[in-house]
């Protein structure tokens, strides 16, 4: 399920472009968080991500007996 929404952004003025467009599309893999995507760029702050981080950091420690 994808909804679009369309405004004028607050500080039109500082940014290149005089409105935008935001899609919305949920996610149940994200377990929680939100992705954002703008262009090229993404910033991931979901829950499934951080659980990947942590998994690949404790892959890494090598126990010792």
């Amino acid at each position: 399920h994808i909804e679009a929404h369309s405004f004028p952004t607050r500080r039109s003025s500082d940014l290149k472009y005089q409105r935008m467009e935001m899609h919305y599309k949920r996610d149940k893999s994200l377990i929680g968080g939100i992705v954002i995507r703008i262009g090229d760029r993404v910033v991931d702050s979901s829950v499934r991500t951080k659980l990947d981080e942590l998994q690949k950091s404790l892959m890494k420690i090598q126990l010792t007996e």
